[in-house]
């Protein structure tokens, strides 16, 4: 499988996201999930066992049109 089917099955959405993916995958660090969702939001990054979410795109990146 290719690198950037690998990106998307992460289910990191954004290049930001997408590129911290490969930090911590570079890295080897586990125990993170994308797109958690929690409180009817969606974290970009979040560490489940340690209850710590990271977000990396801000509401620029997430807010809908009206």
């Amino acid at each position: 499988m290719g690198p950037m089917v690998e990106l998307l099955e992460s289910g990191a959405r954004s290049a930001a996201e997408r590129l911290a993916v490969t930090i911590l995958d570079d890295a080897g660090i586990a125990g993170w999930v994308a797109n958690h969702p929690a409180c009817g939001y969606e974290i970009d990054l979040a560490f489940i066992a340690q209850m710590v979410a990271v977000e990396l795109d801000g509401f620029a990146f997430h807010r809908v049109a009206a």
